[in-house]
């Protein structure tokens, strides 16, 4: 099964290379995501945000995310997941499939 998420990337990290004879390219979003508030209890809470780690299959998006450049001017990115649900039989995890960049809206000129 396929989904689309939009996420809102604060960082990401990117390794092209050779380990062990393997070439290697593989890149990690590093998005916000709100923390469970659901069972706070006078003892035990939960609120705000935090950052969540999504592996890509291959460091590519995080060369776009670069030449990009607002996450090295400290700004967020607002990216478009496609996510497929896949199992082994035992787990399920998501697979991103593609990514790309949500362009900001167009600034509006006050009258």
């Amino acid at each position: 099964m396929r989904s689309v998420l939009r996420v809102e990337v604060v960082g990401f990290k990117r390794f092209k290379g050779t380990v062990d004879g393997k070439n290697i390219d593989s890149g990690k979003l590093f998005c916000l995501t709100n923390l469970n508030g659901t069972r706070n209890s006078a003892d035990s809470w939960a609120e705000g945000t935090c950052t969540e780690e999504i592996s890509l299959p291959d460091g590519q998006f995080c060369k776009v995310l670069e030449v990009d450049g607002r996450i090295a001017r400290g700004e967020r990115v607002q990216v478009e997941l496609d996510m497929e649900r896949v199992s082994n039989g035992k787990a399920v995890r998501e697979v991103v499939q593609e990514a790309r960049i949500v362009k900001p809206a167009p600034a509006v000129k006050a009258a």
